[in-house]
């Protein structure tokens, strides 16, 4: 059984508003889980791979385009960044410096 050209192209048209609709939808979930603009005007951003980084709730994003990415996984590079500028666990204290040292003629 053949279709004409006219039952095709509304098929095809049904089908792509569905596609539209559907991948709308399941961009929302996406949509509300990236750094906020507030939250990107204040914290400083940490360049890798020639673009600026932030870290936000478990994951550092980048701006690709008019939207925004993160790293599925993340990267060495910025895992030792992350960690070294940690605070130090609570009740950790740092040894006093040294006294000085002067020199005498």
């Amino acid at each position: 059984m053949s279709r004409s050209p006219m039952q095709w192209m509304s098929r095809a048209a049904v089908a792509l508003a569905l596609v539209t609709q559907l991948g709308c939808y399941a961009g929302v979930a996406y949509d509300t889980d990236y750094p906020s603009g507030t939250y990107v005007s204040a914290a400083p951003p940490v360049y890798y791979e020639g673009r600026p980084v932030y870290w936000y709730r478990n994951h550092w994003y980048y701006r690709e385009g008019r939207g925004w990415r993160h790293y599925p996984n993340e990267p060495v590079v910025l895992y030792q960044r992350r960690v070294a500028r940690r605070p130090p666990p609570p009740g950790w204290r740092a040894s006093p410096p040294p006294p000085p040292t002067y020199w005498h003629r």
